[in-house]
This record gives structure tokens, C-alpha cells and sequence, in this order.
């Protein structure tokens, strides 16, 4: 992988691999620091900023092995942010995935499930090669729609240009 760290801090690590155009966001363990995680959703949410400026899409991962029980004002920070960003995930964000090796960790994070509501296609999966394998998944599906979006776009032409020649 060629990561480049966009910030570090002792409880989570946001990364970016540019080539494969996903972003992680990775708990580091179970402490919670309230000033950290600011932080972080602050550089977050730039990131997703930059993206749309630059018209490029992205994948995120979101690593949750070690996360922790955190103060339901944790949950209501991210679910701000998440709705900041909701514009910018619709057209910038291509899929989502929670990479978690059992399911405890999303035990914990049920109350954000519950609070926000996903805009993409998101999954929680077990290994990487399953999320690579739903990001593959998703691009093709997206690659299909696109198609018949254009497809649709040059039949609604046609069908415009043929009332044209009829009026005529």
C-alpha cells in the first residue's frame, strides 16, 4: 500500500491511499479523547472538501477493532459531522466499509447505525479482501448505472429530436 497520513494522533489514524483512492480512518484503541476526535472529524471533513474541489471520488474504510464505549456527546459529534458531509458523500464518497475482526465492535457502534442514515453503499466486512471485493462489487454497479444513464440521456435526445422533426 502507499499511505500517505494525512493525521496521527494516539487514539485514531486518518490515511489516505491515493492509487486505490481510499481513505481510513483506523481506531487505534479503546481511550477516548474528546479533543482528538474533533480533530480528526475536522480533517475529515476537509478531506472531503478538498475531494470535491478536485471532482474526485473516493472509498472509505473505517477500522473499528479497538474502538471503545464512548460518551453518547462522541456520537452526536460524528452524526454532526456525517451531516455536514452528506452532500459531499453523495456525489464524492463510492462506498464505505467498517473492517472489524468479530462483531463486537459494531455491537458498540449500534446507536450510530441507528442515528444516521447512509447516503452510498456501505457493508461491514470482516477482511480486507472482503471489502475490496464489495468496492469492486459497488464500481461495477455504479460502471452498469452510469451506462444506462447514458443510454437513457441519448434516447430521451432521440425521442426530443424525433417531436422536432414531427412538428415540422
Amino acid at each position: 500500500m502507499n499511505n500517505i497520513t494525512l493525521i496521527k494522533l494516539t487514539t485514531v489514524h486518518l490515511y489516505l491511499d491515493i492509487q486505490k483512492k481510499i481513505i481510513t480512518l483506523e481506531i487505534l484503541n479503546a481511550n477516548y479523547s474528546k479533543d482528538e476526535y474533533i480533530t480528526v472529524l475536522e480533517y475529515f471533513k476537509n478531506f472531503w472538501i478538498l475531494a470535491k474541489e478536485q471532482k474526485v471520488k473516493y472509498y472509505l474504510i473505517i477500522i473499528v477493532n479497538h474502538i471503545g464505549i464512548y460518551p453518547l456527546s462522541f456520537y452526536s459529534n460524528v452524526i454532526q459531522y456525517l451531516n455536514e458531509l452528506r452532500d459531499l458523500f453523495s456525489k464524492h464518497l463510492i462506498a464505505c466499509c467498517f473492517l472489524c475482526k468479530d462483531n463486537g465492535p459494531i455491537k458498540i457502534l449500534k446507536p450510530l447505525f441507528s442515528m444516521y442514515k447512509f447516503v452510498r453503499p456501505h457493508k461491514i466486512c470482516h477482511t480486507y479482501e472482503d471489502i475490496l471485493q464489495f468496492f469492486s462489487n459497488v464500481s461495477k454497479s455504479e460502471a452498469s448505472l452510469s451506462k444506462s444513464e447514458a443510454l437513457l440521456s441519448k434516447s430521451e435526445a432521440s425521442l426530443i429530436n424525433l417531436q422536432t422533426q414531427i412538428k415540422q
